[in-house]
């Protein structure tokens, strides 16, 4: 396993320390992965994208994410300091430009960082986009009932009717609103959800799971989430009641102002998270963007298809 050669933890002001941790060649080119989520965490399959080499990587967990502390916290927690925080490690990290790698919650907050810090960008590359529009959230939570019905009434067991037609907020209200074992239950029915639905087209075993009844105590409505799971989800409840402190218009604004900055993306055309119309839409705001549509590939970056086309997108940069 890769070892970082620098890691820690920046104060980056109102209680919260993002940790992030650097890989490859410690003068090399300078790159950040942003993750997904919003929630999620920083994985070492993203290494896999670049020559160690050639690249300093750097990993960074988001406002009470991953490594981050304090851990779930949502306090001071939106968008606009998430695109302060990058900026703040950029220049504690001494670096004048970098790459700037994005993958689904991360691509749309690259795209505002960048946006916001065009002069500090050498290049983009953004995986499974997304918009942080209500046509997405709706896909997700209400439209996959019929590519997934299994998954779907798996996660909604038990509710009623209205319950049903608003799953994302029922999700909240519970997490942000109920009782910890309430909160723990509402983090697992999602943690699930979300992993069948990944699973699905996902071509990596680890994260593949059946999409067909389950009668395991491990899908059950009534398992309580771990701390992690009930952390990660406690975030991403609270940027998805928020629309994520932004819109899918702001996104397209600052997208139009990479006219000087290469960008790439790649999209699976069977991710069943952030539709392959996500690539399609932002491209129209960027001219000159390559987009990589990768037929066999899922939403995840640890997917072999999206991760071969991540590292493709990377060498094409060096020529």
């Amino acid at each position: 396993m890769t070892n970082a050669f620098d890691q820690g933890h920046l104060d980056v002001g109102q209680g919260h320390k993002i940790h992030y941790a650097q890989y490859g060649h410690a003068r090399g080119e300078p790159a950040l992965v942003l993750h997904g989520g919003p929630g999620g965490k920083s994985s070492l399959a993203a290494l896999k994208w670049f020559d160690l080499n050639r690249y300093r990587v750097i990993l960074a967990d988001q406002r009470g994410c991953g490594l981050s502390l304090p851990r779930g916290h949502i306090q001071h927690n939106n968008t606009q300091e998430l695109i302060l925080d990058i900026e703040k490690l950029r220049q504690y990290l001494h670096i004048k430009q970098w790459l700037v790698v994005g993958g689904s919650w991360g691509a749309c907050l690259a795209l505002l960082y960048a946006g916001s810090y065009a002069q500090h960008l050498k290049a983009l590359i953004l995986r499974g986009s997304f918009l942080a529009s209500q046509r997405e959230l709706d896909w997700f939570f209400q439209g996959l009932r019929l590519m997934a019905p299994f998954a779907w009434e798996e996660l909604t067991q038990g509710w009623n009717v209205q319950q049903k037609l608003h799953v994302l907020h029922t999700l909240q209200q519970a997490i942000l609103k109920g009782t910890e074992q309430e909160a723990r239950t509402a983090a697992q029915r999602w943690f699930q959800y979300e992993s069948r639905i990944v699973g699905i087209t996902s071509a990596d075993s680890s994260t593949s799971t059946s999409t067909t009844p389950s009668t395991t105590t491990s899908s059950s409505p009534q398992v309580l989430a771990s701390d992690e799971v009930l952390d990660s989800y406690t975030i991403q409840a609270h940027y998805l009641a928020e629309h994520c402190f932004t819109s899918e218009r702001a996104v397209f604004r600052q997208a139009r102002k990479l006219t000087h900055c290469p960008v790439t993306l790649v999209h699976g055309k069977l991710d069943m998270i952030c539709p392959p119309y996500n690539a399609l839409r932002l491209s129209r705001f960027i001219p000159h963007v390559k987009l990589n549509l990768v037929s066999q590939g899922g939403h995840i970056g640890a997917d072999p298809h999206i991760s071969q086309a991540l590292h493709a997108a990377v060498l094409a940069l060096e020529k």
